[in-house]
């Protein structure tokens, strides 16, 4: 768990550049965020690890209300992000509605939370006011779930690297 506290450390204190540098953070095309998924799970994620790991697709009102503003079926952001989690053959990720996650004005959210700390936590490939804010905003298109997921799997490769 001391590698994620200082993973986590690690990207607040140099959120930036980080985030700069991480090639997926946003408005990449939806071909190379599906590239990047298959590539991705070329190799196997650590169930312990991954265990630890859960999302937090929100289901308020308001979330709901802008699902269905635009025209999707308002579990569709939890449907695509439970397809992407059994694509990568990762069932030990939790993916569950949650209760307002407090950032209405840019519904819908989906947050991520580790079993060692209270709340959601920020990762790698969120903007900045994401990262500000620990939640994905406006998690509408395929891409937006692409880039979730792939922030996700990307922790939990990394947690398997400072493991190993």
């Amino acid at each position: 768990m001391k590698s994620l506290k200082f993973f986590i450390i690690f990207l607040q204190l140099f959120a930036f550049k980080t985030l700069y540098a991480f090639p997926l953070v946003v408005n990449h095309s939806q071909f190379h965020s599906r590239v990047v998924l298959k590539n991705a799970g070329s190799e196997e994620l650590d169930s312990s690890i991954a265990s630890q790991l859960k999302i937090l697709v929100c289901s308020s009102t308001s979330c709901t209300a802008k699902r269905r503003k635009i025209g999707l079926d308002e579990l569709a952001t939890f449907v695509g992000l439970y397809e992407r989690k059994e694509g990568a053959c990762a069932s030990d990720v939790e993916v569950t509605e949650a209760s307002c996650l407090g950032r209405c004005g840019k519904a819908p959210c989906v947050g991520i939370e580790h079993e060692d700390y209270v709340g959601t936590v920020a990762l790698e490939g969120m903007n900045p006011n994401e990262f500000q804010d620990s939640l994905f905003h406006n998690v509408l298109t395929e891409d937006d779930m692409d880039r979730v997921w792939i922030s996700v799997e990307n922790a939990i490769r990394q947690m398997m690297e400072a493991e190993d």
